[in-house]
């Protein structure tokens, strides 16, 4: 039973919820306690030994889950050890499919491999029609059409622009685009008038949507690979199955947006200049912030805009009168101060960078078993239907940080 195989996870979550359960920018100001101080001080005092190259180092290796960072902090808070064991959760290593005999395939490299992955893992007992939820360009439905049997194909998507180059890309094979929001009522015909269901990184709500709609006796097979928990109409998560459910009342940790968001927060490593750019701008980020309050009192904005390269690679001067555009007064308040200020400003925000990020990097060691957590909660929703369901890797992170996928067989 799924509901067992949940528990671990629970069970750590729970225990650790100390450190991870938290807005991380509400702990990032200088001489600030960290959230977990009190409970390991220790810890709190070996980190502040560490550098921001230690912790690029360490970031590199935590979404492989053989972090050296786990088993340092493990020396002070043995439990995390279990977080490296519960990562590898159904390893699977599929036979590759080559597709690139397909013709107008029109993939980028990367999608193309995610497809790969996948199309040894579908299979058809029986003839039937399938349907591509919030497909795209349909590039799943077009690989699985010129090597399968099926009567037809259906490819839904919002954006028109996408379900047009579909179109385009699909003549001469039995596939059918619409355009259509996945969460209106004209959506659900779609659900019910298929037998195979495939929702390869649908967002939050989307793919919430679809198992909620799922029906044994309609649907043969659903092929669901969650992501952007965060991205759903709900403000606060409400678990999907009743196991996950009693377990909350046990032993509770609430989920809002914010929390959600750490499950789908890895990252597939880019280039060094994109992570001292991401570094820049988390710290022009907090002097800013510490600037407008601290130096003008004024009140801040929760939301500042995001600004583009070409902005973060001019001074920190420069990126604050780029913030303050958008709000009125802010930029005459800044032309008033000295070259001075900003300098010691832009020294206090890469100070509190260094504050927060062990912070983070150590909320970021539950990502995966915050992940594996909620899609455990889909799968066991989907067996509580009367679904044979399970969960496995499809792919490596490197394809996709989303490699997770719940295969369900009516």
């Amino acid at each position: 039973m799924l509901c067992d195989q949940i528990k671990p996870f629970h069970n750590i979550l729970y225990e650790l919820k100390d450190y991870w359960h938290f807005r991380a920018f509400d702990h990032c100001g200088l001489g600030q306690a960290h959230p977990w101080e009190s409970k390991s001080p220790e810890l709190a005092q070996y980190i502040r030994t560490l550098s921001l190259d230690d912790f690029d180092r360490f970031e590199e290796k935590i979404d492989a889950h053989s972090s050296e960072f786990i088993s340092l902090i493990s020396r002070f808070e043995p439990a995390f050890q279990q977080l490296q064991s519960l990562a590898l959760i159904n390893p699977q290593n599929p036979q590759i499919s080559d597709i690139s005999h397909l013709k107008n395939h029109g993939m980028k490299q990367r999608k193309s491999a995610q497809i790969d992955a996948l199309l040894p893992l579908i299979h058809f007992p029986q003839e039937g029609n399938a349907l591509e939820w919030c497909g795209g360009k349909g590039h799943l439905s077009r690989a699985l059409a010129q090597q399968s049997t099926l009567n037809r194909y259906t490819v839904i998507d919002w954006d028109q622009s996408l379900i047009a180059e579909g179109k385009s890309l699909s003549q001469d094979l039995k596939i059918d685009f619409y355009v259509t929001d996945a969460l209106s009522e004209e959506s659900h015909h779609f659900l019910s008038q298929n037998d195979y269901i495939f929702a390869i990184h649908a967002c939050g709500a989307l793919h919430r949507k679809v198992i909620e709609h799922s029906n044994r006796a309609i649907h043969q097979g659903l092929w669901i690979a969650p992501c952007c928990y965060h991205l759903d109409t709900l403000d606060a998560y409400v678990p999907m199955s009743h196991c996950v459910r009693e377990l909350q009342k046990e032993t509770c940790f609430d989920l809002d947006r914010y929390l959600l968001r750490l499950a789908t927060q890895q990252r597939i490593h880019g280039s060094e200049r994109r992570h001292q750019l991401r570094q820049r701008s988390a710290a022009f980020r907090l002097g800013f912030n510490a600037l407008i309050k601290d130096e003008l009192k004024l009140p801040l904005d929760a939301h500042l805009p995001s600004l583009s390269r070409a902005e973060l690679r001019q001074s920190f001067r420069e990126v604050c009168f780029a913030f303050a555009r958008f709000t009125p007064g802010y930029e005459k308040e800044l032309s008033l101060l000295s070259d001075a200020v900003f300098d010691r400003f832009e020294n206090q925000g890469y100070q509190q960078l260094l504050h927060i990020i062990p912070v983070e990097q150590i909320r970021h060691l539950f990502r995966r078993a915050l992940e594996h957590w909620l899609c455990f909660d889909r799968a066991i929703a989907l067996e509580e239907k009367g679904f044979d369901t399970q969960i496995i890797s499809f792919c490596d992170m490197e394809v996709t940080p989303r490699n997770l996928l719940l295969m369900a067989k009516g």
